[in-house]
């Protein structure tokens, strides 16, 4: 009864549940947001006359800024920000597989993460070739797929993920709160050039940041409920 109470305390401490619903309710507002995108509001005001929907509100913002390739492109290659910290992750859970020679050894927050990482990537090839609306304006003279922006989808997976899981690794607070900071400000960097440089409309980052908010909290839930369960594990033996 003692344990089964501990238990249970643990449960109730760690509660995980409310990541999951946090994380439910940011796809369904995803899917929603998707399908208004499609039908609601939809008119040529793309390049070559293309259809996007929330035309009033995109077109407005549109208006707010002067394209500029190349802020488009800078905030391009910061997806290779998201890449290089994933890499970083890999090679930490690889060397811990050849030093403890088994999976099972391997942190449980590095193969949940690396589940995660797979699911993020499924996701932003889906949206590079699965068109809901196209670009703003035309790269190297062709249309895009833009719904959501890929790029700050991606960074904002990545990096609120990245900053739970070193905070872990690194007893440095100075260096914590540094890299924290960087991180923080590339990301936030990436999604205001993205929309001011006429390289996405407003609901395509809008897009973005809710599915990635329900990517967010879909690994904080795994990983505080794996978590608990450890806890639970080790309370017993």
């Amino acid at each position: 009864m003692v344990t089964v109470n501990k238990g249970l305390l643990i449960m109730k401490r760690n509660n995980f549940k409310k990541y999951y619903i946090l994380s439910g309710i940011f796809f369904t507002l995803f899917v929603i947001l998707t399908i208004l995108v499609k039908y609601v509001d939809v008119q040529p005001i793309g390049p070559e006359d293309s259809l996007v929907g929330f035309a009033t509100l995109n077109k407005y913002f549109l208006s707010l800024f002067t394209p500029n390739l190349t802020l488009f492109y800078v905030t391009d290659y910061l997806v290779f920000v998201g890449i290089i910290i994933a890499v970083i992750f890999a090679v930490i859970g690889i060397i811990q597989l050849i030093k403890r020679k088994s999976i099972k050894r391997v942190d449980s927050d590095l193969i949940i993460l690396g589940v995660y990482y797979i699911f993020v990537v499924i996701f932003y090839l889906f949206f590079e070739f699965e068109v809901i609306n196209f670009r703003p304006i035309l790269i190297d003279g062709k249309l895009q797929a833009s719904y959501p922006s890929t790029t700050s989808f991606v960074l904002t997976s990545v990096i609120p993920v990245a900053i739970v899981l070193y905070h872990k690794m690194i007893s440095n607070k100075p260096l914590r709160i540094t890299i924290d900071v960087v991180l923080i400000l590339v990301d936030v960097f990436a999604i205001v050039g993205r929309l001011v440089s006429c390289g996405h409309w407003f609901t395509d980052i809008l897009g973005s940041l809710v599915l990635s908010a329900g990517f967010v909290f879909i690994f904080l839930g795994v990983k505080r409920h794996v978590d608990t369960y450890k806890q639970i594990h080790r309370n017993n033996y």
